[in-house]
């Protein structure tokens, strides 16, 4: 299994997360919380230059905090948030730039603790209600900016996982190039409604109904490429990208002979899935979900494979396709 950054070039396998990189994502998240909390202090500093509190200020006593935050002009809300802009903004770059492969986990882990901060201040200090407002806004709407600017996100992503099937080609092929069969074998598909006259090959336009997570999704599938005994690749468009799966299937070394004697009837079993955003949210969360879905795409790879074989019984000695 690998999941893949396509950009023009040979992709390049993107590793899973090991003890190194996730150790590079804590240094991300901090250094955008470091750096974008000192961007608010210093800018915040502005305000107190020019609206200092009067000698002999307490600030640690809630009443004279009160008093004076009562008394302050606008000016000073707005240098504040200002501030809470740049801030947000600095924390969102500088985490998703020093994240591994743009990772979107840092900066957003950034900006939800320095956006709890800013609610913790507005609760302890009084602010006018539309401060309260804009302190909420600013953060994911500058954090999210800020993540933009760290780079552009990949073109796509590629996810390729593949099985040994010990049964016969045809039938591992007759199983995930039909939608009726693939609801037998994926428990998780709950139903199957067809939208073109032809059930099977080029052209075929179905919805399948699966719940994944407790949810359940529906999605419309055409078949687009079909050559028998070979490859079926399906495409979909969901969450504002086309999700273009290729399933093949091969018997290598077919001439190979069981202990037994017998003919080896083993299926290798591929799928490779890109996923290609096409408008800027979904590409900035197109690697989450491809790694939120790897997970059910390799249960469903599982899956055929356990249905394929409980079937081998019902295929006569020897047979290859």
């Amino acid at each position: 299994m690998s999941v893949e950054q396509s950009k023009g070039k040979p992709n390049q396998p993107l590793k899973p997360p090991s003890g190194r990189r996730m150790v590079k994502r804590i240094a991300a998240t901090l250094a955008g919380l470091l750096i974008g909390g000192i961007a608010v202090g210093l800018i915040e500093s502005i305000s107190s230059a020019i609206y200092p509190p009067p000698e002999g200020f307490d600030f640690n006593n809630p009443q004279q905090l009160a008093e004076f935050a009562a008394q302050l002009p606008t000016g000073a809300f707005v240098i504040v948030l200002l501030a809470w802009c740049a801030g947000a903004f600095i924390a969102g770059f500088v985490a998703r730039r020093l994240a591994p492969s743009r990772s979107l986990m840092p900066p957003v882990i950034a900006l939800l603790i320095l956006l709890a901060a800013t609610i913790f201040n507005l609760a302890m200090i009084p602010h006018p209600i539309w401060m309260w407002i804009a302190g909420v806004v600013v953060w994911p709407l500058f954090g999210v900016a800020g993540m933009l600017a760290a780079g552009n996100p990949p073109e796509s992503l590629i996810f390729e996982c593949s099985r040994t099937v010990n049964a016969p080609l045809a039938k591992v092929f007759q199983v995930i190039s039909n939608p009726d069969k693939f609801r037998q074998a994926v428990q998780g598909i709950s139903g199957i409604e067809f939208l073109s006259e032809c059930r099977h090959g080029s052209g075929t336009r179905f919805h399948e109904t699966r719940t994944i997570n407790g949810r359940t999704c529906r999605t419309t599938l055409e078949v687009v490429d079909f050559r028998e005994n070979h490859m079926v690749r399906m495409v979909s468009d969901v969450g504002g990208a086309v999700w273009d799966t290729v399933f093949t299937v091969s018997q290598p070394r077919a001439k190979d002979t069981q202990p037994d004697g017998s003919m080896n009837t083993s299926t290798t079993l591929t799928m490779h899935m890109e996923s290609r955003p096409h408008n800027v949210i979904a590409r900035l969360l197109a690697p989450t979900l491809v790694r939120l879905c790897s997970g059910t795409i390799e249960s469903d790879m599982d899956s055929v494979r356990d249905y394929c074989e409980s079937l081998i019984d019902e295929f006569p000695p020897g047979i290859l396709h």
